[in-house]
């Protein structure tokens, strides 16, 4: 149909400005993540749920803070931000959606939002969300290579246990949302969060497809 077609432009668009030869990381990564975060979006292609939605339904960004569910006993690292960014001209019906989870030691979310707004505008809803430890979420003077690297083994199971129940948690606030279609929900990551994509689409089946970008 016709939000499939465009799903398949979008997918095509990103992959043309691919450069032809391989560059460093950091110059093509941001074509890199367009083009295998919108692949991930195809694959989810479960037939959409009929409803069509309010027209008034808002289009501009949502931000949430949900509760993780396995706490660490941190109050701040405790809290998960998360931006929502709904699909723009999903044609009416609830679109597919996709976990971005970044990478280790992110001081900020400038390369998921600016993924997260491309994504959007062609019909893909997103949601990026802070890992443990980081940003917001880090604890006055803790690195967090500390705990998702750490002497400590135990310390690094418990960051990567809460990072995957974090996504999950963020999966069932997207089920719960009439702009995104259930049962079409991915995941992509890179570094920290490619380790991240892979334990939680082994815990959470709800996960129908995913990227993840060593």
């Amino acid at each position: 149909d016709a939000c499939r077609k465009d799903h398949r432009q979008a997918s095509a668009m990103a992959l043309s400005h691919l450069p032809s030869r391989v560059a460093p990381w950091r110059a093509w990564r941001p074509f890199s993540f367009v083009a295998l975060v919108t692949a991930v979006s195809v694959l989810c292609s479960a037939p959409a749920r009929a409803e069509v939605l309010d027209t008034k339904t808002t289009r501009e960004p949502i931000r949430v803070v949900l509760p993780s569910p396995m706490p660490s006993g941190i109050a701040a690292n405790d809290q998960v931000p998360v931006t929502f960014y709904p699909a723009q001209g999903s044609c009416g019906r609830p679109a597919p959606a996709v976990v971005l989870v970044h990478a280790l030691g992110e001081s900020t979310d400038g390369m998921m939002r600016r993924v997260s707004k491309y994504l959007s505008a062609h019909g893909i809803c997103a949601a990026a969300f802070v890992l443990p430890y980081h940003m917001s979420r880090q604890p006055r003077g803790l690195n967090p290579v500390t705990r998702f690297v750490p002497r400590d083994v135990s310390l690094g199971v418990q960051a990567f246990r809460q990072s995957a129940a974090d996504v999950s948690e963020v999966v069932t606030w997207l089920q719960s949302r009439p702009e995104v279609d259930g049962s079409r929900i991915g995941i992509m990551g890179v570094s920290l969060g490619a380790i991240v994509t892979h334990l939680a689409m082994g815990l959470d089946e709800r996960l129908t497809a995913g990227v993840a970008v060593l």
